[in-house]
């Protein structure tokens, strides 16, 4: 609905009813291949450093999303709105998490990169208490990499049960 109404202003199509039907195809086909996305763990992490001002010394790495898509329009942002509209971004965040802990383990002996990672969390996700618990399973599956992470809660949703989230 919100797509329609942001496209309403030059309408392209012949009804209402027509219209709304293109966009619910349309959302059910982008939905479809977000968790193919998701499923067949076709995205990677980019690693942003960032940096103490005063000391120009790493502090940690962000965890950045990058989709393998079919289209070049799709950006990572867009792609993680769309997911918090459309009620899949516990699954996303929590493969992001996933993918995150799997390479702090794969490079735990690495000296060169000792740094802690931030993986973005959506609100949306914080507020879900069946994606707090698979979050805790899934950290209680990686102890010796859970002191390198770090969460940072995206602005993009609002947390609406905050002593759930804490």
């Amino acid at each position: 609905l919100e797509r329609f109404c942001a496209d309403g202003a030059t309408p392209v199509v012949g009804t209402l009813t027509e219209g709304l039907a293109n966009l619910a195809r349309d959302t059910a086909n982008r939905m479809a291949g977000l968790r193919r996305i998701l499923s067949e763990d076709r995205f990677a992490i980019a690693f942003q450093p960032i940096v103490e001002v005063k000391t120009r010394r790493i502090n940690h790495f962000e965890a950045l999303a990058r989709f393998e898509t079919d289209d070049d329009d799709d950006s990572p942002y867009e792609m993680v709105l769309f997911a918090e509209a459309t009620g899949l971004i516990c699954d996303f965040d929590l493969a992001m998490c996933k993918k995150v802990l799997t390479w702090l383990s794969d490079n735990s002996g690495n000296r060169e990169r000792p740094h802690r990672v931030a993986a973005n969390l959506s609100g949306r996700s914080l507020g879900n208490v069946s994606f707090v618990a698979a979050l805790h399973d899934l950290l209680n599956a990686y102890p010796a990499e859970r002191s390198r992470l770090i969460f940072e809660i995206t602005e993009s949703a609002r947390i609406a049960d905050l002593e759930l989230a804490n």
